[in-house]
């Protein structure tokens, strides 16, 4: 702290009196250390613009549509009392993860704010308890390992990645039997295409191995483990019929490493009146640029003030604190070798970006001449989130940014958009650029049933529609798409409609 003298004209001399005869001064006392002042950004800036959320949740209502769920091994969740649980069980490496849907995703230059309530169980050996940032790779959380309590800083995880490829199609009534980490999984393969049999394999597999993601895309299923580890069963492929495939390895699975700060050697604040069993606030504020410090605050119960109670100074290093730093806001109950169950608990949860944030990502488009409009709702487009890109989890959001839709049907269609419906049938999606883009197309025309309806519009020949993304707010998550179908008018001539929709990728 330093203070400085400042001459005031005319302020009373009960103020403050200086040595200097016949001056009057006020005292004003300033940080030395900015990182410890919350009143600026994570550059030492000075914060005069309001932070942007990106992710807000909160329990009161018992939502579960903006969560994302990790469970495995007997780990459980519930929303009750207006608070989030994450329940790990008795299974010893049983684990309960509760996340924000949404992730908060960091803009370079800008700062990134984690802030969320959070209730600790008791401490228990052989356990992992977590508020923060998180991913299955990297997280910067509070909590505890074991029985001790600090700041966990989790890094270096890798989920293990694999291709399936088909070369040769099915006869149209086999079963693949298709060994997964060892397990083998016996599926009836119906279509007689390797596009048809991604299409089923993926169908089939994915409810059946919850820790795994799978899709398929042309000919080729992807897998890959939800979980940072690695996989030391066997994977492979064969068929009692026509159909072959083989099995190659994208990115071999890694264990995170989880390193631990304990609260006692916090280099700001060691936080004495902290009681994890109470709900209390914390925060995390994050600059990343690969090298940059991470400051750790909690709300002090008794003043109602953020403190900061850690700096994690990262400057020096040769590579980056994390591998991506786009993260979740939730929480985390996980036993590591106990058998002892622990819980977690948090009321609601943020994600900010500090500033306002600017898109500069390049826009993409696709646009399909002349699919064909019937009485019934038939899709006619469809953009997908792959959820892997790489070789690693895909993170990043699709943003439809422009939706337009001609027609020569002289009495219009009805066009609707949907969010992750089911087909009827077998389709293939393609990539649009496998290096570059996070984009998926399908251009089949099946019905569907399901999903959640975003938008509903009519288009006519007369007025084609010209639908901006202001005008409907919707994302695509990884692993989530979208359809356009369409519905034929009674009475009109003509049949055709054509679809396009533009996009950006952040």
């Amino acid at each position: 702290m330093s203070n400085q003298w400042h001459p005031v004209a005319g302020v009373p001399s009960d103020v403050l009196d200086s040595e200097v005869i016949g001056e009057r001064r006020i005292k004003v006392t300033t940080e030395t250390s900015p990182s410890e002042n919350i009143g600026i950004t994570a550059f030492g800036e000075t914060s005069v613009a309001e932070l942007t959320p990106i992710v807000q949740i909160s329990a009161q209502y018992g939502r579960t549509d903006d969560l994302n769920l990790v469970l495995s091994n007997g780990g459980t969740f519930a929303v009750e009392d207006s608070l989030y649980k994450c329940v790990s069980g008795t299974n010893p490496i049983g684990l309960s993860a509760l996340n924000a849907l949404r992730k908060a995703d960091y803009k370079p230059g800008q700062g990134l704010i984690g802030r969320a309530s959070c209730v600790f169980d008791n401490p228990t050996a052989g356990t992992l308890q977590a508020v923060g940032l998180i991913t299955s790779e990297d997280s910067l959380a509070f909590g505890y390992l074991g029985a001790d309590f600090g700041i966990l800083i989790a890094t270096g995880g890798v989920v293990e990645a694999k291709e399936l490829t088909l070369t040769a199609a099915g006869n149209g009534a086999e079963t693949a039997s298709i060994e997964v980490d060892g397990t083998v999984y016996n599926v009836p393969l119906a279509e007689t295409t390797t596009e048809g049999n991604a299409y089923e394999i993926a169908a089939f597999l994915s409810p059946l191995i919850p820790p795994y993601l799978v899709s398929s895309n042309g000919s080729t299923v992807f897998f890959m483990n939800r979980e940072p580890t690695s996989l030391n069963g066997a994977f492979s492929y064969s068929s009692s019929g026509t159909s072959t495939g083989s099995f190659v390895q994208i990115a071999a699975g890694q264990d995170v490493s989880i390193n631990l700060i304990p609260q006692s050697t916090w280099n700001k604040d060691v936080a004495d009146w902290l009681d994890p069993q109470a709900g209390a606030v914390y925060e995390i504020k994050f600059s990343y640029l690969g090298f940059s410090a991470v400051n750790f605050y909690i709300k002090r119960p008794d003043t109602g003030q953020n403190v900061l109670v850690h700096t994690l100074d990262y400057s020096g290093q040769v590579t980056p604190i994390v591998r991506n730093p786009t993260f979740r806001i939730g929480w985390v109950a996980r036993n590591i070798g106990s058998g002892t169950s622990v819980t977690v608990q948090g009321a609601s949860a943020m994600a900010a970006n500090e500033g306002v944030i600017v898109s500069d990502e390049s826009s993409r488009g696709y646009s399909l001449l002349d699919q064909t409009a019937t009485a019934t709702e038939t899709t006619i487009l469809g953009l997908r989130n792959r959820f892997h890109f790489g070789g690693i989890i895909n993170r990043s959001v699709i943003k439809p940014e422009l939706i337009s839709v001609a027609t020569d049907i002289t009495r219009g269609a009805l066009i609707r958009v949907w969010l992750n419906p089911t087909f009827s049938a077998p389709v293939t999606w393609n990539y649009i650029d496998e290096q570059n883009s996070i984009a998926e197309i399908m251009e089949d025309q099946v019905q569907i049933t399901g999903g959640t309806l975003i938008t509903t519009f009519s288009t006519t020949r007369e007025s084609p529609l010209l639908l901006r993304g202001g005008e409907f707010r919707t994302q695509i998550e990884p692993d989530d798409f979208i359809v356009f179908t369409a519905i034929k008018k009674s009475g009109g001539t003509g049949d055709f409609v054509d679809p396009a929709i533009n996009w950006i990728e952040e």
